[in-house]
């Protein structure tokens, strides 16, 4: 059994209930910053098969110029480090009582007129 006890019984009770918890304070300022800056940089190239934007033309569908980036942790250290960033993983082992394991990352682009789901394949 995990033993971070980070979460409030409520907060539990919540995410138990509702399927989501929201916990504030387990980034800086300066680390969201950096998650930020490291996405707006993926954004502006082509990184084969994981993120393949449209560059070169200008589309009424924002999801054709900013899809999702599959597994931004296999060529992003920034990326790779916040998909491990302890106080993340404290609330999970919480959430979970045991150590959470990382098999995936993903980010998703949500500019202006951006419908809500997936990337369009």
């Amino acid at each position: 059994m995990a033993e971070y006890q980070v979460l409030t019984k409520e907060q539990k009770q919540q995410f138990e209930e509702e399927g989501y918890v929201i916990v504030k304070g387990l980034f800086t300022e300066e680390q969201l910053m950096e998650i930020t800056s490291t996405f707006d940089d993926i954004s502006n190239q082509v990184i084969p098969g994981h993120f393949e934007p449209d560059l070169q033309r200008d589309t009424e569908d924002p999801l054709k110029r900013y899809p999702r980036v599959m597994h931004p942790h296999r060529f992003n250290e920034t990326a790779k480090r916040y998909m491990l960033h302890q106080p993340v993983m404290k609330v999970l082992a919480d959430l979970y009582e045991e150590e959470a394991l990382a098999a995936q990352s993903m980010f998703y682009y949500k500019p202006p007129g951006a419908r809500a789901g997936t990337s369009p394949r």
